[in-house]
């Protein structure tokens, strides 16, 4: 079931604002290295003809979003890293509920305007480098996992009927993705 989006529809006329902060920490030496990264941040939209011409949460406002990597060097010859992501699930306005009105017309109520919040995202994704320089240059061989544990991070949420209830499933993206890159640098 395809719903309507609006947003596709809106081409001028509206506002948006964003604010909020960001922090981020590095470690740039020895032979562990790495960062942490955190924002905490608002995203909002303003139409006169939709929500009332009240502000809105954006789709995209993703009020946390956290990031840390690892790299460790253990050999002259190999090295691992580690990176994991969380985001606040994006926004969304979706049916909360139906009825079939006194002309037998099936009648959707949604939620306020972006007003669900999808599941959070996140995912680990690994790394085994393995590095050998030569007479022309520094080659590396990279074997990768990325979302290491597998989770179904939401993409779409659509509705389906079972047994006469309205139920919520997702589309997620990108499960467990195995990885293995060559790089040549002179």
């Amino acid at each position: 079931a395809v719903l309507y989006n609006w947003e596709n529809q809106v081409l001028t006329g509206g506002l948006g604002r964003s604010y909020g902060w960001e922090l981020l920490v590095r470690k740039t030496e020895g032979r562990t290295t790495g960062w942490v990264g955190y924002t905490l941040s608002w995203s909002e939209r303003k139409f006169s003809r939709i929500n009332q011409g009240e502000w809105f949460p954006f789709k995209y406002d993703r009020r946390h979003d956290f990031k840390i990597s690892i790299n460790h060097q253990l050999t002259p010859k190999f090295g691992i890293s580690a990176n994991w992501v969380y985001n606040t699930g994006q926004k969304a306005t979706l049916p909360i509920s139906t009825y079939i009105d006194a002309y037998g017309q099936k009648v959707v109520h949604y939620s306020k305007r972006n007003g669900i919040t999808y599941p959070a995202y996140h995912r680990l994704d690994l790394g085994l480098n393995w590095f050998k320089k030569t007479k022309w240059g520094e080659r590396t061989w990279s074997i990768g996992v990325y979302n290491a544990y597998n989770r179904n991070n939401p993409y779409y949420i659509y509705f389906e009927t079972e047994n006469t209830k309205r139920v919520a499933k997702q589309i997620g993206v990108f499960p467990i993705l195995p990885s293995i890159s060559y790089n040549f640098r002179f």
